[in-house]
């Protein structure tokens, strides 16, 4: 009985084996969601959408988007935690979806890491610390030394609570030692205003919306809190050069419902990691200051394993 029991077992096994390529290869035979958490006509949408054109074009069917702003993205996300997990409900992530887990843990209406999981690392924009010309700071070392000498006496401001530049200069309090005060806004426009009224010592926010001022000489970027300078910013250290190890950047990700056959996903990785590599996208993505990462789904879930304790340890120095 013991030996019929392995038998069907392992026939069932080569059953499903045989079953997954075959999964792949009609996937996809409907048209697909693509959720996106954020209001239409943002920086979200306008990369939700280029990835979703181009998913529509290389899999032969419509991929539909799907603008679920809301609750700090978690409408747009519970959508695809409690959706089948077949490939066809796909969700365009941010540090958001991190931030939330660290944040708001146990009173999710999904487990982040139990409902979804990475399909592909898309790509990233570096959030900066700008100073403000009256601040005086020219460097960042020359802000750090002055927020140890007056500890609180510095202010920074962000587009609001938990925001990615508000836990990213958490990380280089924790990293440098030093204590700064938070001035959240109510997003990036009023946030990147302040520094110019002279309301903040600094502001923390993408090279995309910084970038102008900094070319007019309104404000000075004086780090990256990125693995990598900005293309927009090239001139700009990261804060790992200078020595301060933090890495808050803002990327964007896809994720599905986890238990989604892994030959789809990887069918899915494969599609949208042409679209990333395809000149035109390229051209569109780095005139808005994204480096393109575009890696594998076990790379991709590594960099979000990454980014949960990232924000974890972030969220605990916040406190």
């Amino acid at each position: 009985m013991k030996q019929l029991h392995i038998a069907r077992r392992a026939l069932l096994g080569c059953a499903l084996a045989l079953a997954l390529p075959a999964i792949a290869q009609t996937y996809p035979s409907k048209p697909i969601r693509f959720v996106i958490p954020y209001p239409a006509g943002g920086t979200s949408d306008v990369v939700g959408r280029l990835l979703a054109n181009g998913l529509a074009e290389r899999l032969k069917q419509p991929v539909v988007v799907d603008n679920r702003a809301g609750a700090a993205t978690v409408i747009g996300t519970d959508i695809v935690a409690k959706s089948p997990a077949d490939g066809y409900t796909l969700l365009l992530a941010s540090p958001g979806l991190a931030i939330n887990a660290a944040m708001k843990k146990g009173i999710l209406p999904y487990d982040t890491e139990a409902d979804l999981e990475a399909v592909c690392t898309v790509a990233e924009l570096q959030m900066v610390i700008y100073a403000s010309a009256s601040s005086g700071f020219r460097t960042l070392g020359e802000l750090l030394a002055a927020a140890k000498a007056r500890p609180g006496a510095i202010s920074f401001g962000t587009a609001g609570e938990g925001s990615t530049g508000h836990l990213g200069m958490k990380l280089v309090e924790q990293a440098a030692g030093v204590k700064l005060t938070h001035i959240p806004f109510q997003g990036s426009a009023p946030s990147m205003n302040a520094p110019l009224g002279g309301h903040v010592n600094l502001i923390v926010d993408t090279s995309f919306l910084g970038a102008p001022n900094v070319a007019s000489g309104k404000i000075k970027g004086l780090a990256a809190l990125a693995s990598r300078r900005s293309p927009l910013l090239p001139e700009v250290p990261t804060a790992t050069e200078l020595g301060v190890k933090v890495d808050a950047s803002a990327w964007y990700a896809i994720f599905t419902r986890r238990g989604t056959p892994p030959a789809v996903v990887e069918k899915i990785n494969a599609a949208l990691r042409s679209v990333l590599q395809d000149p035109k996208s390229r051209e569109i993505l780095d005139k808005s200051g994204f480096s393109v990462i575009a890696d594998s789904p076990a790379q991709s879930q590594a960099f979000f394993q990454g980014e949960l304790a990232k924000m974890a340890a972030a969220v605990r120095e916040s406190n």
